[in-house]
C-alpha cells in the first residue's frame, strides 16, 4: 500500500524482494535542493533562491550569473583591461 504523499513522480521507486519472496515497492526520499555554485571556484553563489520560485527567479539577474561575486569582478576587470 502506497501512502498518498508518496504517489508522485518526483520520488523514485525501488522494488525490493522480501525474505518471504514477495516484491515490495519502496519510495525513496526526495533529493535535497542544491545551491548554485560558482563555475570557476566552486563556492556557493549568493543571491540565488532555492525553493518556491521559477527557474528564472533562481538565477541572479546580473552579468555572469554562474560566477560568484569575486570571480565575476575579476572577469569584468580582465575584459576591461583587454579592450
Amino acid at each position: 500500500m502506497v501512502r498518498p504523499k508518496d504517489r508522485t513522480h518526483s520520488k523514485k521507486s525501488k522494488r525490493q524482494r522480501t525474505p518471504g519472496g514477495k516484491l515490495k515497492v519502496y519510495k525513496m526520499p526526495r533529493k535535497k535542493t542544491v545551491r548554485l555554485s560558482c563555475a570557476n571556484c566552486g563556492k556557493p553563489v549568493h543571491g540565488t533562491k532555492i525553493k518556491g520560485s521559477s527557474k528564472t527567479e533562481k538565477r541572479p539577474s546580473r552579468k555572469f550569473p554562474e560566477l560568484c561575486a569575486k570571480c565575476s569582478k575579476s572577469k569584468i576587470l580582465n575584459i576591461a583591461l583587454e579592450a
